[in-house]
């Protein structure tokens, strides 16, 4: 996986690279879905209070 970085906007380190989780994220959710993973599963109304969707599934295995 490559390294995402971006240019920062915090006061006293503009224009630095920093980290890029954004990136990131994107970046493994594409993988994740080119191996036939599924994504943005909505959890069932009475599970909301774990949250309101599964990241990602694939037989039986959820992240």
């Amino acid at each position: 996986m490559p390294l995402h970085i971006k240019a920062s906007d915090q006061a006293g380190i503009q224009g630095n690279a920093i980290f890029d989780p954004v990136g990131t994220n994107e970046y493994i959710k594409a993988a994740f879905i080119h191996d036939a993973w599924q994504s943005n599963i909505p959890i069932p109304a009475p599970y909301r209070f774990l949250g309101t969707d599964v990241d990602f599934a694939k037989t039986g295995i959820i992240i």
